[in-house]
């Protein structure tokens, strides 16, 4: 494997190609393994119809060895990061669909832009999980408390939003985060409106009830 990644002699436009196909392959692997597996039937003529054949029926050989590759893989593979930052799989998932893009548009892939686009979605995503948890404090107050003093509110609306501004800031990242903080602030600020409104609108039910009877 190492020889057929060595820079092949030729001046031609073809040999100097390849030579720098060679050489993008050794600078971006730098760490290199070769397996080598063995023919995982001994029926040629079925080798066509691998994809339907169950893995416990191939040759134990072929077995051993994907297995001996899979545990080398799984214990020597390296978390992928990106601007020091480790990407989860909907960042990575993001990065992909964006070179992916790119190509296709015979453009070359814009690291700087990419980032950008990752750091946008995930305080998109972070935005909607801290919305999610401050919306289920609520509608638990709401469903099972309401009406209660306006400090007893107060104080469930700041457990609420402590909880939902922590969760944003440990889940977003970039240069976009005090934008979508911001949105997160006026949102919270919206909904805890409208719950003393709700608030409000319950003591004057009692109030009525209590008048009626």
């Amino acid at each position: 494997m190492e020889r057929s990644l060595s820079a092949q002699k030729g001046t031609s436009q073809g040999a100097e190609q390849k030579n720098n196909i060679r050489k993008l392959i050794r600078t971006y692997f730098k760490d290199r393994d070769c397996f080598t597996l063995v023919r995982p039937l001994t029926k040629e003529e079925n080798l066509q119809y691998l994809d339907r054949i169950d893995f416990d029926q191939l040759r134990p050989e072929f077995s051993r060895q994907v297995l001996a590759l899979r545990r080398h893989v799984l214990n020597n593979m390296k978390p992928k990061t990106m601007n020091n930052r480790i990407l989860n799989g909907g960042m990575y998932t993001e990065l992909i669909k964006s070179y992916i893009e790119a190509v296709n548009n015979g453009a070359i892939p814009n690291i700087e832009n990419t980032w950008s686009l990752i750091c946008k979605t995930e305080c998109f995503k972070s935005l909607k999980s801290a919305i999610e948890v401050y919306d289920n404090l609520l509608k638990d107050v709401m469903q099972n408390k309401l009406p209660l003093p306006i400090e007893e509110l107060k104080n469930y609306h700041i457990i609420g939003k402590q909880r939902a501004v922590g969760l944003f800031k440990r889940k977003s990242l970039g240069d976009s985060v005090d934008e979508y903080l911001k949105d997160l602030m006026k949102e919270i600020k919206l909904k805890y409106f409208n719950l003393k409104l709700e608030n409000e609108r319950e003591f004057n039910v009692i109030e009525t009830k209590i008048v009626f009877e």
